[in-house]
């Protein structure tokens, strides 16, 4: 299986927020972190889109893991990306004015 290693360069931190969901996308969630994706067009696609945040350490070949030869894959929760929080909103009593 051919695989690639993509390797976070720069903080999405300024960036829209359509690119930072792309880093997320693609594992990526500390400075200098390095993953090994599965080359497909999909993420040479991601990688495109971000080639100023990312780098393409390397490519190369890799045995498959034995837990998807037997059927059996684990499956990771996908990070939810930054919580939208919301005010409060207050009330102001309304008296009589006397």
């Amino acid at each position: 299986m051919e695989t690639v290693k993509v390797k976070l360069e720069h903080s999405p931190i300024g960036c829209p927020p359509d690119q930072r969901q792309t880093v997320l996308g693609l594992g990526l969630t500390r400075l200098q972190q390095v993953r090994e994706l599965k080359d497909s067009p999909c993420v040479r696609g991601m990688v495109a889109k971000i080639p100023h945040l990312v780098a393409i350490v390397g490519t190369g070949t890799r045995a498959p893991s034995p837990l998807k030869e037997e059927g059996k894959t684990i499956v990771a929760k996908p990070k939810s990306p930054v919580k939208k929080t919301t005010k409060k909103k207050t009330t102001v009593a309304k008296g009589k004015a006397s």
